[in-house]
């Protein structure tokens, strides 16, 4: 749906490994595996659960890959700026939305809403866990005597914040390290793939 979606004026695909074009496709299949995950749940049918879990792996994936390809091209200029307005914005419009027809999330204090709207601790597990890679990942980039330890420090990291709590973001705190190593290795990888195969 999204590559479907995308009014970009050139008309040839971009075949190169894990290109904008080729991630986008795996976005929109991240979608679908996840929706469908929550529509079979919602029946009260279970079968297609584990869809959802890797569509959200291949999501971290893609979104781990994306950032460090950013990285590469152009450091971390208005990294948190693109954050605010690719992630927190349209999270916040919802939870503003969702309040404002009082359907929306219940909050028993101004420091819980605080903190799912600043996406610490927020009503929909994604966005965390999402902002907390995003933090590893700046403060792993930012100081350079950091770079070269970033896959132990974010698997420290995540595993320490998350393994114990034994739920859905224990099961994925792999996935964007992944990301960001195909994107750090992606040449090799490509090159062995392409020998290979």
């Amino acid at each position: 749906f999204t590559y479907l979606g995308r009014t970009r004026r050139e008309t040839t695909f971009d075949t190169s490994f894990m290109s904008f074009d080729q991630t986008d496709i795996l976005r929109a299949i991240a979608v679908c595996l996840i929706i469908s995950s929550h529509a079979s749940c919602s029946t009260g049918q279970r079968i297609f659960t584990p869809l959802g879990g890797g569509g959200v792996a291949l999501f971290l994936i893609c979104s781990g890959y994306g950032i460090t390809k950013s990285f590469m091209n152009s450091g971390l200029g208005n990294y948190w700026t693109k954050k605010i307005l690719r992630i927190w914005l349209p999270y916040d419009s919802f939870l503003l939305f969702l309040l404002i027809i009082k359907n929306g999330p219940k909050y028993d204090s101004l420091s819980q809403l605080f903190l799912d709207f600043t996406c610490i601790n927020t009503s929909y597990w994604y966005f965390s866990f999402l902002v907390y890679n995003y933090a590893l990942f700046f403060v792993c980039h930012k100081f350079k005597i950091l770079q070269k330890y970033k896959y132990p420090i974010f698997l420290l990291g995540l595993g320490l914040l998350f393994v114990p709590e034994n739920n859905i973001r224990s099961e994925q705190v792999l996935s964007y390290p992944i990301g960001m190593w195909l994107a750090d290795y992606d040449k090799y990888i490509f090159k062995y793939l392409t020998y290979r195969f």
